[in-house]
């Protein structure tokens, strides 16, 4: 299980323990950068390729270990993690969609002992820039949680959106407890 390997991390955000989690599918050229540009405050990141047939998972490590290199000297290891790590890369054996891929984030950053979680796309859409105007509210306590949508850049339309939530205490989202909902538990 997920955060057995890791030693804990000291909070960097406003006495918070902040993770990212990023979903990608088929984001070749373009979830290396959105890596890269994940503000230096989240404690951890974790990159879910969901079954990609393209080069996905390939960028994905080879990012994750120039990321992790460069943070303390330690290269990743994919399903379970360094001790220091930050990037964290996980892969489905099989595609389980947008919802399963956020799922298995939120359950590492759980375990890992997170205290706040912002889902971010792989596809470089959301500007990694407003990540803390995002999670101030949640981390501060004064929301439970946060949904912000995205327009398509065909539509102009909202497609997917981020979502931030706290994972150690139990918070109401329309009338379902946020944490039980999006780890599964009951």
């Amino acid at each position: 299980m997920a955060g057995r390997h890791r030693t804990p991390v000291t909070p960097m955000y406003n006495g918070q323990r902040v993770a990212v989690v990023v979903t990608a599918y088929c984001e070749e050229g373009f979830v290396g950068e959105v890596l890269r540009t994940v503000p230096a405050f989240v404690d951890r990141i974790y990159v879910i390729d969901d079954a990609s047939p393209d080069g996905t998972w390939a960028e994905i490590r080879e990012t994750a270990d120039q990321l992790n290199l460069a943070w303390n000297g330690a290269t990743a290891i994919a399903d379970g993690g360094t001790p220091r790590q930050r990037v964290v890369p996980i892969r489905h054996e099989e595609n389980r969609g947008y919802g399963g891929a956020v799922k298995t984030g939120y359950r590492h950053a759980y375990a890992d002992g997170m205290d706040v979680v912002a889902v971010m796309d792989g596809d470089g859409q959301m500007d990694p820039a407003i990540l803390s105007r995002i999670i101030d509210p949640v981390a501060a306590g004064r929301l439970g949680s946060l949904r912000e949508r995205k327009p398509t850049l065909e539509t102009g339309r909202p497609r997917r959106h981020v979502f931030v939530s706290p994972l150690r205490q139990p918070t109401a989202v329309d009338g379902h407890k946020t944490r039980d909902r999006l780890l599964g538990a009951d």
